[in-house]
């Protein structure tokens, strides 16, 4: 009993504080919320369809069945530790557990939606024999990886991208389908299918590392889908291997003769040598040039209420001869004179939002728009003082004067804070990964 209440004191006065601050504070925490959310839905249409029994299901015990998803366990473990390592700095721990958590809610919604619901459905409706089995699974598992085209929309994806991890998601599906088929343990699917997932998405983790995509080769596309083409034929194979006619003769009705289940037995030293044959053909595709960029920021800590993303249409500064209006329409922004109707256009360039502020008699304006490939964000700013707004030649000064911001990663938001203690504004630009990058001074800073 002693033992017991140390434990629940450690538990409650450390890991609860840890986690709760982890949901709250974490990278991933929103995601984490959101992810909760699907699963609440999914257990909603399991209940509807009375497929409640899969949470009770087990044909084998949750030790057993992570052996039998042995190979996707080793593969996790050993991009976990790779990804780990070429990590760039320490990663914060409420980062790390927002992560963890967050991947295994995506295991829990895709494996109880994927596996518990549709493959179920397809095999107690269809399947009775081997081959119908491999069928159901396969189409659940077109499905799922059918899932992942919104990331095109969603995440920003290009489509080649989108296509290589459809691919990929397809076989990993289909080795997940079998893995279920075998065990019927759904919690230990969402386990290795959560883990899976932790051990690729903790290159993202690094807290003062923001990374971005050049211009695509055609030589990076078709090696990433090559490669995935590769990687899904691995996975089927082995899903193969695990449903193979010996292990599933006391699961399926179909009657194998001894003659069978021996030629199915023989058969898997054939799938283990065709394995390794295509694993180690991924070495001879033709190495390509990496498109992402890495960018690394100090961390700077800034004490403020809340931050504002406005949406500007049209946005005056003037002074006391001049009224300068700075109207973005049809993602073409034109600066005009009020007072004498001169106007101008910022160099033909695609803009899709713009924020300005003021401290003391300087204006900072910062622009996010598309390069000429419209494959990934730009960010320009300037700089501009009260008192050239009274020059003749100030338009064209002004365009003249905004540079290119070199370090900005792909930007999806953008607004302003104000420093609660010097009252101060400051331009923040929000990354598609929900970074907070705030400019001081034409250098940017990750918002802690």
């Amino acid at each position: 009993m002693l033992i017991l209440f140390l434990v629940y004191e450690f538990i409650s006065g450390n890991l609860y504080p840890l986690i709760s601050k982890s949901i709250l504070y974490g990278r991933f925490g929103r995601e984490l919320i959101v992810e909760m959310s699907c699963i609440l839905l999914v257990v909603i249409v399991i209940i509807i369809f009375k497929n409640t029994y899969i949470f009770k299901e087990k044909k084998e015990k949750f030790n057993k069945s992570l052996i039998i998803g042995g190979f996707m366990i080793g593969f996790s473990l050993f991009s976990l530790i790779t990804n780990i390592a070429n990590l760039k700095t320490d990663p914060l721990i409420i980062d790390v557990i927002s992560l963890f958590l967050y991947c295994l809610s995506i295991g829990v919604m895709e494996e109880i939606l994927c596996r518990g619901w549709i493959q179920n459905e397809f095999i107690e409706k269809y399947s009775s024999t081997q081959k119908q089995v491999i069928i159901s699974i396969l189409c659940s598992s077109l499905i799922f990886g059918g899932m992942h085209i919104s990331n095109i929309w969603i995440g920003g994806q290009g489509i080649i991208e989108t296509i290589a991890q459809i691919i990929q998601a397809v076989g990993a599906g289909f080795l997940l389908g079998c893995i279920y088929y075998r065990t019927k343990n759904i919690w230990a699917n969402a386990f290795i299918h959560g883990f899976w997932d932790f051990a690729i998405y903790i290159s993202l983790i690094d807290t003062i590392k923001e990374c971005t995509e050049e211009n695509i080769t055609n030589t990076y596309l078709i090696s990433i889908l090559l490669i995935s083409l590769i990687m899904s034929a691995i996975y089927i194979l082995i899903g193969f291997y695990i449903i193979r006619k010996e292990k599933i003769k006391d699961i399926i009705d179909e009657k194998y003769t001894q003659e069978q289940l021996n030629k199915s037995e023989k058969n898997k030293a054939k799938i283990i040598f065709i394995i390794l044959v295509l694993y180690f053909s991924i070495g001879y595709i033709p190495e390509y040039e990496n498109p992402e960029v890495c960018y690394n920021y100090d961390l700077k800590e800034v004490s403020y209420s809340e931050l504002s993303y406005p949406v500007y249409s049209k946005y005056h500064i003037s002074s006391s001869k001049n009224d300068y209006e700075i109207k973005l329409d049809n993602n073409k922004l034109t600066i005009t004179n009020s007072t004498t109707n001169e106007s101008q256009e910022f160099y033909n360039k695609t803009i899709t939002n713009f924020a300005i502020i003021k401290n003391a008699s300087q204006y900072l304006i910062v622009l996010i728009g598309y390069n000429e490939y419209q494959t990934d964000t730009i960010t320009y700013y300037t700089y501009i003082d009260e008192k050239e707004l009274d020059t003749e030649t100030f338009i064209e000064d002004m365009i003249n004067s905004f540079k290119e911001l070199k370090e900005s990663p792909t930007i999806e938001k953008i607004g302003y804070i104000v420093d609660d203690q010097t009252q101060n504004k400051y331009i923040f630009l929000e990354t598609l990964k929900k970074d907070i990058l705030i400019l001081i001074e034409e250098k940017l800073y990750l918002l802690k």
